[in-house]
């Protein structure tokens, strides 16, 4: 099982979240906890395009 860090994501999520913000045009620091916002526009996202990537 992933190791998860404090805020509840492991570190392939965090990539995924990074990743998807930045395609949204959103500047995220490369390291650290993201904030709640973000993760939660995050998961909102993917359940409008359907993606087994979000996680709850």
């Amino acid at each position: 099982m992933p190791a998860v860090g404090r805020d509840g994501l492991t570190k392939t999520d965090r990539e995924q979240i990074r990743s998807w913000a930045q395609e949204q045009g959103i500047e995220v620091k490369p390291r650290g906890q993201l904030k709640h916002d973000l993760i939660s526009n995050y998961r909102a996202w993917a359940k409008r395009v359907g993606s087994g990537t979000a996680t709850a």
